[in-house]
């Protein structure tokens, strides 16, 4: 059996860990650009579902990330370019924290000292607080992912986007 996408093979060395999440993540520079490597469980299918929701992405000409199958020293995985091409300009700000800038009673999952599997579901993370926040951080710059935005899109437009593409592929991992 062949498989129409390519498997990419890193063979350059890891930069560093990625800490956030609870998959084994690591970032390594390829053609002086940030790629970030995303190992797969074993028998999980966790690399062909990201390649699957990629591809569907495609189709349904939904702004999103460009992932490969990717191996790395024997383990299976993706790899995906950064979407922060340049550092000097944009930094990326967690969901979560703009949660807990708004309330302060929102739980604080950023301290690596924190017991993180009680994060897994936070009653506080709902659609209405997300909402609220992207309505106070009205922007005009949108993400730089493959896809369009229609014209008429904002921020929330983008949000409710995702949620429908998670309805769609049973995606339960929609991070803060």
């Amino acid at each position: 059996m062949t498989t129409p996408y390519r498997i990419i093979e890193i063979r350059e060395e890891m930069d560093s860990p990625e800490d956030l999440g609870t998959k084994v993540k690591s970032w390594y520079t390829w053609q002086e650009q940030k790629w970030l490597f995303k190992k797969s469980r074993s028998l999980t299918g966790e690399h062909w579902s990201e390649k699957v929701a990629e591809q569907l992405c495609v189709r349904l000409n939904i702004p999103h990330a460009t992932y490969e199958i990717a191996r790395f020293q024997g383990d299976i995985g993706v790899t995906s370019p950064s979407i922060i091409t340049d550092r000097t300009e944009w930094r990326m700000v967690l969901g979560n924290q703009l949660l807990m800038s708004s309330d302060n009673t929102y739980p604080d999952n950023t301290n690596p000292g924190n017991d993180q599997r009680r994060f897994v579901r936070v009653r506080e993370h709902t659609v209405t607080r997300v909402m609220g926040i992207l309505e106070t951080c009205k922007s005009d710059i949108l993400p730089s992912l493959q896809g369009n935005f229609p014209d008429f899109m904002d921020a929330k437009g983008v949000f409710v986007g995702y949620l429908m593409l998670d309805a769609l592929i049973s995606n339960q991992d929609r991070h803060h």
